[in-house]
């Protein structure tokens, strides 16, 4: 690591933690993504934390911090969800760490009361912040495991209509659909299978993971989280979506179901193409560039193709190792609340 310091930037998500270090020239040293369900209990963040290498917090000069954990249903609402999980990792990290406040800027951990609203679920706000200071008029398309973000910004500041979750959902700039942790009966309600339309088995069942594994997107045995607990293989992923159509699979016969993961696929792609439609339509005078951020951002290329406009990656705009790049384009907000502190 670098003698003269790092700067680590953390999402603290309900079901995963994004860690990314940048040193004190912006160039990423490191990237981790570690499953950290704190729906379970908020000492799993102690655990996972646990498990990142013993020298990233050597000479750390600040922990630039964002969350959406406070969702998470172990709290009764947002603002406590806030107070608890930064009580949490204060804790855990020292008193060296920095809150993002969205709109309101950067709070010091200790010092939290009376922004919660606006430190609840900000993390798109940080990366759209950082992302207009290289590109003057655009827009970030983040597609995580289980939810896109659309968020333009004109003349180098986020022009967002919506602030808050229920606000953004309204505006269709928050679209709750991942490429992850999405049952595939929150984008589907009719299938069709052996040459006529049927009803779902509206169950949690199978996830866009699955699809995705089945379209050839996502590796096979990548490791996501899956519905039943079992493995990510091609077969165990058509096991899955068999159940919602309410079906078994005949064993290695996979040709039915990569057909069906397909329909299930531009199913997702018209949710998110409709939102973006509209958010694009307020800008008809102006040429946006599209940048695309997260683990969907296969998706979210296609989709900005559909609309013959031309998508960027959000790697390309990091500095650093091509593959840390890589992934830390994935965890979008967890390296811009980094950067934003240089």
């Amino acid at each position: 690591m670098m003698e003269n310091g790092k700067i680590i930037g953390w999402d603290i998500g309900g079901a995963n933690l994004k860690v990314v270090a940048i040193n004190t020239q912006g160039k990423v040293i490191y990237v981790n993504q570690i499953e950290s369900p704190i729906w379970k209990g908020l000492d799993i963040l102690d655990a996972s934390i646990a498990t990142l290498p013993v020298d990233l917090f050597d000479h750390v000069k600040t922990h630039a911090i964002t969350l959406t954990g406070e969702l998470a249903d172990i709290f009764p609402d947002r603002r406590t969800g806030v107070r608890e999980i930064i009580k949490k990792i204060t804790l855990i990290l020292g008193r060296c760490s920095r809150v993002y406040a969205g709109r309101e800027g950067w709070v010091d951990s200790d010092s939290v009361e009376g922004y919660e609203a606006d430190i609840a679920s900000a993390n798109w706000h940080a990366a759209a912040t950082w992302l207009a200071d290289k590109v003057e008029n655009g827009l970030l398309m983040d597609m995580g495991s289980t939810t896109t973000d659309i968020i333009p910004f004109i003349a180098r500041i986020p022009d967002n209509r919506g602030y808050s979750d229920q606000e953004r959902l309204c505006e269709d700039e928050l679209v709750y659909t991942g490429v992850d942790r999405t049952s595939v009966t929150a984008v589907v309600q009719k299938l069709p299978l052996n040459g006529r339309w049927q009803q779902v088995a509206n169950e949690y069942f199978s996830t866009m993971a699955d699809i995705y594994c089945l379209t050839g997107d996502l590796p096979e045995n990548a490791g996501f989280t899956t519905a039943d607990g079992q493995g990510t293989t091609l077969i165990d992923c058509a096991r899955r979506l068999a159940r919602v159509a309410g079906a078994d699979i005949e064993e290695n016969f996979l040709a039915p179901w990569r057909k069906l993961a397909r329909f299930v696929s531009t199913q997702q792609y018209h949710l998110i193409d409709n939102a973006l439609s509209r958010v694009l339509s307020r800008y008809s005078e102006q040429k946006l560039s599209i940048i695309a951020a997260g683990a969907g951002r296969f998706v979210i290329r296609r989709i900005v193709e559909r609309q013959n406009l031309t998508c960027h990656d959000f790697a390309d705009f990091l500095q650093g190792d091509e593959m840390l790049k890589q992934a830390a384009a994935i965890c979008a907000p967890a390296a811009s609340c980094a950067l934003l502190q240089l």
